[in-house]
């Protein structure tokens, strides 16, 4: 009887954490818990029955547990002990003790101070619930800084291990952090027997072990109660907690995670491209407004702004490094980040709402960010911006057949397809490339879906599509001659923006913050107003755009409109001047030439510089930047560009020039003899009635010819049917 007995008491002790945690707490003694454990039986006879071959009483202090390693697992007898000191033998009958039982000395009320021997290894699960005056821990020589954070405990010494609640409800120091989800970063904490020798608590918060976006706040230990700021919203992981002595140095530290930040909306913005950025800029205080909503952004274009100072509650993406997040020009490196990060938000939330802002040739980031995490449509938004250059071609490209209702039709179904089975097995870029039926321009598993925003806008009432220029007359020509009405329906679907417009309803501090967003000097004209002389920016493009022409454009410019303007370079956002061999060469050719060329911040929107600076005049390659302009003698030159293509362009009519390298090898044009050895550049005058200076030129020339070789610029006036060389004035050269 006895052994059996025996048996069930140490399958009761071993196994208390099922049980006895809320016992503890509610002042069981530890014969009521082998009660509730099914023990029946007089309390003496219990204690009866803890005597035999397994276990002993010692001074009625300890009961002893062979484990099945050959050590001994301690508890005690008296739960409810008198005694302010314990302390614990190193071993039992030639067994060292390695073990505190799991629940083993809860509600020792009276404890003060326990003494472990060096033996000891682990303290199990609650071992010390509910001795609420337990202050003290030894393991030898050593006074243990143990100090509880989150049920998580400091183990200074090497080789202990502490079990979940060991230390509960004890007089230990304690720091407890909780979640919040109350649309503030501030976490509340609590701090329970903070001891004298303990000065404050460093708390350094980090979403993982890899990011350096880490915030850091320190509490007195004086304080019982309050917030820290964790600086950002997500699941945090990797929270440090060291706790500081009266000499400021650190006493012990533990990490900690678990820890839910949340709110009941983001926004997150992974763009590309230049005027959506704007756009999404501009109108960053409606977005977040007024930065009540945390808004995370991620661009292509990193260097586009200053990341030192984000207005309206803007962050960088929180869960990467601060390169990875702010200066790395790499497009597609955090997707699967941001695709786990928004994961946590929702799962730590489900209440959340999520927008995501990408640019119109990525859709599939809908399906990645937002559908594969299974968030419920009423859960969320997405907005698709666009400048509508290539939008436009994709549409006509798609939309400019026989009946486009028929293939809309089949795209809708298409993309509710793949949305269904992206929400059922999750985002795999390579098995959406397989579903699509007009699939865009991409050579992996990016672009994907670029032929269907119209078809996502249009279908779903949580998608807007902010895309620009989309005209029926112009750029949608194509489409609107096969079917007018659904050609008008495209463009209806879209919202455009002017970015002037967004620009002037700027507030004055708005406009500050924006001027600081985007880096922005008032002093890069430095030069020109110094000098007193008007401003001509050049306007760059591509490496490939650009190729090795920029030398001659420029200095054909240079030439053309002489020393009234300083110049200025403005660079393409994508392709700074460092990394391009090319430009660089062309720079320091036009300087030993003596042409003087000033470069701007390539990062700088163009139309932000206009805005700021109305007083600039244009030339350089194709640009929407033309449509900013504040009058029309300000949009000069235009270069790779023909006066009978000036029709697709929204601004073709205020371009007073259009320059196009001259076919090699050409001998005659226009009746006008070139030598076919040498370079040329035709330069076409616009004719448009209703602005004067273009009418007044072009009576003086109606075309030039610029020879690269030699730099000579020729004028030339039509007289009947040939075309006869004038000088710049318009006067016949002999």
């Amino acid at each position: 009887m006895k052994k059996i007995l025996l048996a069930c008491c140490v399958a009761i002790l071993a196994t208390m954490c099922a049980f006895s945690l809320v016992g503890c707490k509610n002042g069981l003694s530890a014969y009521e818990i082998a009660v509730k454990n099914g023990f029946e039986g007089t309390e003496a006879e219990w204690l009866e029955s803890l005597k035999g071959d397994n276990t002993q009483s010692t001074q009625n202090d300890f009961y002893y547990f062979n484990q099945e390693d050959g050590t001994i697992a301690v508890a005690l007898t008296d739960f409810g002990s008198y005694k302010t000191k314990l302390e614990i033998p190193s071993s039992y009958q030639g067994k060292n003790v390695t073990t505190i039982l799991a629940h083993g000395f809860c509600n020792a009320k009276n404890l003060q101070e326990i003494q472990l021997p060096t033996t000891i290894t682990t303290i199990g699960e609650g071992a010390f619930d509910g001795a609420k005056n337990l202050s003290v821990v030894k393991k030898g020589d050593a006074t243990l800084n143990l100090f509880v954070v989150n049920e998580t405990y400091t183990t200074p010494v090497e080789g202990l291990t502490i079990g979940r609640n060991a230390f509960a409800n004890t007089a230990l120091t304690s720091l407890t952090l909780n979640s919040c989800h109350d649309n503030e970063t501030n976490v509340p904490y609590v701090l329970t027997n903070a001891t004298n020798a303990l000065k404050s608590i460093e708390i350094k918060a980090a979403l993982n072990a890899t990011t350096d976006f880490v915030f850091t706040s320190e509490i007195q230990a004086n304080t019982k109660a309050g917030t820290v700021n964790f600086g950002t919203y997500g699941v945090f992981e990797n929270v440090v907690i060291s706790f500081k002595g009266t000499d400021g140095n650190v006493i012990a530290s533990v990490t900690v995670g678990g820890i839910a930040v949340t709110a009941s909306h983001y926004n997150f913005a992974y763009l590309n491209a230049s005027y959506p950025v704007l756009v999404y800029s501009l109108k960053l205080p409606e977005i977040t407004q007024n930065g009540t909503i945390p808004t995370f952004t991620l661009l292509e274009r990193s260097d586009a702004y200053n990341w030192e100072s984000l207005p309206y509650g803007m962050q960088a993406m929180p869960f990467a490094t601060k390169h990875d997040a702010t200066v790395s020009k790499a497009f597609h490196h955090l997707r699967a980040g941001l695709q786990a990060y928004i994961a946590d938000l929702y799962a730590a939330n489900s209440d959340s709402t999520f927008t995501l802002f990408t640019v119109d040739n990525y859709p599939e980031l809908i399906l990645e960010m937002l559908v594969a995490n299974r968030i419920p449509e009423s859960n969320w938004k997405a907005v698709m911006l666009s400048d509508g250059s290539g939008t436009a071609g994709l549409i006509s490209s798609t939309f400019a057949v026989d009946n486009p209702t028929a293939k809309y039709t089949a795209m809708v179904e298409n993309w509710n397809a793949i949305k269904q089975s992206v929400y059922d097995n999750g985002y795999d870029g390579e098995a959406v490339k397989d579903s699509i039926l007009y699939p865009g321009r991409a050579s992996g598993t990016a672009q994907l879906l670029e032929r269907y925003p119209y078809i996502i806008a249009k279908t779903q009432n949580n998608v807007a599509w902010w895309v620009n220029r989309l005209r029926a007359g112009e750029n949608l020509a194509s489409v609107n001659e096969k079917d007018a009405a659904f050609c008008a329906d495209i463009i209806a679907t879209g919202v455009s923006f002017y970015t002037n417009n967004l620009l002037a309803a700027l507030s004055t501090e708005q406009a500050e913050s924006f001027k600081n967003l985007y880096h922005f000097s008032s002093d890069m004209f430095s030069v020109a107003q110094e000098q007193n002389k008007k401003i001509m920016i050049i306007l760059g493009t591509s490496r490939g755009g650009e190729g090795t022409t920029l030398y001659d454009y420029v200095r054909l410019t240079m030439e053309f409109y002489g020393e009234d303007y300083v110049y200025y370079y403005k660079g393409h956002p994508g392709w700074p001047t460092a990394g391009i061999p090319e430009r660089i060469e062309a720079f320091e050719r036009l300087s030993q030439e003596g042409f003087t060329l000033y470069e701007l911040d390539n990062s700088i929107a163009a139309e932000i510089i206009l805005y700021f600076n109305p007083d600039v005049y244009l030339s350089g390659w194709q640009s929407s930047t033309y449509d900013s302009v504040i009058a029309q003698e300000m949009a000069c030159t235009l270069y790779n560009s023909k006066l009978e293509n000036k029709g697709a362009l929204t601004y073709g009519d205020m371009i007073d020039s259009f320059i196009s390298p001259i076919a090699a090898e050409t001998s005659e044009i226009f009746g006008i003899s070139l030598n076919a050895e040498q370079t040329y550049f035709l330069i076409q005058y616009n004719n448009t009635e209703t602005y004067e200076n273009q009418t007044q030129n072009y009576e003086k020339h109606e075309i030039a010819i610029y020879n690269s070789t030699t730099g000579k610029l020729s004028y030339y006036k039509k007289t009947g049917d040939a075309y006869q060389e004038v000088d710049k004035n318009g006067t016949p050269v002999a």
